[in-house]
């Protein structure tokens, strides 16, 4: 598995993406952001969508990058919602003449666009979570073997320790 984007980790991932979308350069974004430009060059060909670098660019040329943001996403909302409608006139069409292939389609659309709206409105994330197992970290690892080398007068604590601490980095795994 690859890096996470630092873009997309980003707070200020709506700010980037509007940039990117607009007339600033790769370097200044960069340099703003401290992220470098290859990796925002790779954001932007792999998480862009060209429908918010279309809108992004109607709207930065008017706008600071903050209110481009903003009217970016109401706009998005917009056109979102739009598209429910006839998305659901549709579906009721489809379902009149019983096309059942049509309806599937278009539920299918509908609930592609309920993600999308989701997302949009910050309800619903399509960022990995990150787990992090701090028993794997070398300042964790160190602090387990000096305890380790402390109890060797007292081997049964020693394998007891050792052995809890197996059953509590399986549990981590599997959770």
């Amino acid at each position: 598995m690859g890096r996470p984007c630092l873009a997309c980790h980003s707070p200020s991932r709506e700010r980037i993406d509007v940039e990117l979308a607009g007339s600033e350069t790769y370097s200044a974004i960069s340099k703003r952001y401290r992220i470098s430009p290859d990796s925002l060059k790779r954001h932007k060909a792999a998480h862009l969508s060209p429908a918010l670098t279309r809108v992004a660019l109607e709207h930065v040329r008017d706008s600071s990058a903050r209110g481009a943001a903003d009217e970016v996403r109401a706009r998005l909302l917009e056109e979102l919602q739009e598209l429910k409608v006839i998305t659901y006139r549709m579906l009721a069409l489809a379902e009149d003449h019983r096309s059942y292939h049509g309806a599937a389609k278009l539920i299918a659309e509908g609930r592609q666009n309920i993600e999308l709206y989701a997302k949009l409105e910050g309800l619903l994330s399509d960022r990995p979570a990150v787990a992090i197992n701090v028993l794997q970290s070398p300042e964790v690892s160190r602090l387990i073997s000096t305890i380790l080398t402390e109890l060797a007068p007292w081997p049964e604590v020693r394998v007891a320790l050792a052995d809890r601490l197996e059953i509590i980095d399986a549990e981590e795994v599997h959770a």
